[in-house]
């Protein structure tokens, strides 16, 4: 599986937040499961680089370069 680094910005393009505060106020990180499992509710591959390259060959077919906002 790809690094941290990779999984936060496969969230970042999708829209995903990987950090919150909590009820008590701390700062917490979501978990790389709890990313995955956000990222393949959304119907992309399981493994962070699949879904960068699949998001990158859709944003290269729209005509244009005028992609959606959203997948």
């Amino acid at each position: 599986m790809a690094g941290r680094a990779t999984l936060e910005e496969l969230a970042r393009l999708v829209g995903i937040e990987t950090r919150y505060i909590d009820a008590l106020g701390q700062s917490r990180e979501a978990s790389e499961d709890s990313l995955l499992a956000v990222i393949a509710a959304l119907g992309l591959p399981a493994e962070p680089a699949q879904a960068l390259a699949e998001l990158e060959e859709v944003r290269h077919a729209a005509p244009l370069g005028l992609g959606s906002t959203s997948l």
